[in-house]
């Protein structure tokens, strides 16, 4: 059973465990058909050294139970969702139903700053999405925020005015936490997703000064195989903030059900400051030049319509060398 929250007792939120979402029908819906997230609070003042007060600011979730002692909760910068340091909740004083205080079993961490956030890293499930059908949405199709790792497989995204799967996450307007690690996409259907609430069918954008994060990233460990794209435009996929990014054995078809709103050359993958992103083995209706993958301030990407075996295993070895881990696991 879910916990109830401290100043609205009929209000709950689901903590933490694993949801599963399967079979289910979502159509001619006003807005996403569904959003797993979390929430980031906004340190409105530090009280004392190991205290601080929070506030909730989308009022739509004032009042959740944000926190209880023992749990653990990371400050990030709110321009970059970068963590900076973890804390153990000691006490937590509500104060109104959009304030509340935590004190922490140790002092605040070196550099907090008022308009910080905080996110409690305990409650994040995990996620299975699976063989639901998603169509004639006016928005996304799926959004998911958590960093216990997600399964999309066996869904049909059809004709959607967004993306059909959105990975975002924000503390400069929704305040919506976390960014997506662990997320595996598989064995889907997406037919003409329209994007005019995004840019691709699949989109990463996490909301974040890329000029304050260099070598750091917010979206990790991404991989999307054996899907089937029916699309009448590109671009395919767009990408920001991503360290391990598998496209791999997926079938594109180009139909011309609409007539194309966006550039004719626009990129089928736009990729921004990510890093070991590996795209090959799929069966695309276009052959991928150099304009067709748009680049900046991205590192060991490994894109081919014909992969060499020689080549991916040197690009896998410099990111294991680099990131300690496979990229593509």
């Amino acid at each position: 059973r879910p916990p109830r929250s401290t100043l609205f007792p009929y209000t709950t939120l689901f903590r933490s465990g694993k949801l599963l979402i399967e079979n289910g029908l979502y159509e001619n819906m006003l807005d996403d058909g569904i959003n797993v997230h979390g929430d980031y609070l906004r340190i409105a003042s530090i009280v004392l050294p190991d205290t601080v007060l929070l506030e909730w600011v989308n009022p739509q979730t004032f009042g959740f139970t944000f926190a209880v002692p023992s749990e653990h909760i990371q400050f990030v910068k709110s321009s970059t969702l970068l963590g900076y340091g973890i804390g153990i909740v000691k006490g937590v004083s509500p104060v109104d139903a959009q304030h509340v205080q935590l004190t922490f079993v140790d002092p605040l961490p070196t550099g907090v700053q008022v308009s910080d956030a905080l996110v409690n890293t305990d409650w994040q499930p995990s996620v299975i999405y699976r063989n639901n059908t998603v169509r004639r949405n006016r928005s996304r199709g799926t959004i998911f925020k958590t960093t216990k790792g997600v399964l999309v497989e066996g869904n049909t995204f059809d004709h959607l005015s967004g993306p059909a799967i959105l990975l975002i996450a924000d503390a400069i307007d929704w305040f919506e936490s976390q960014p997506a690690s662990g997320v595996v996409i598989t064995g889907n259907h997406f037919i003409d997703q329209v994007s005019t609430y995004g840019p691709a069918p699949i989109t990463i954008s996490p909301r974040v000064s890329l000029s304050d994060e260099h070598d750091r990233y917010n979206v990790r460990r991404i991989v999307i195989s054996n899907n089937d794209f029916s699309v009448f435009q590109r671009p395919l996929l767009v990408a920001t903030s991503v360290d391990g990014l598998v496209f791999r054995r997926n079938t594109v078809r180009l139909n011309t059900d609409f007539k194309p709103f966006q550039p004719p050359d626009a990129a089928v993958f736009s990729i921004h400051h990510s890093r070991c992103i590996d795209a090959e083995h799929n069966d695309l209706p276009w052959t991928l030049t150099d304009g067709d993958v748009a680049l900046q301030d991205s590192d060991l990407v490994y894109i081919a319509d014909v992969s060499s075996e020689a080549d991916h295993h040197s690009w896998l070895s410099r990111c294991q060398t680099t990131h300690g881990q496979s990229a593509s696991r």
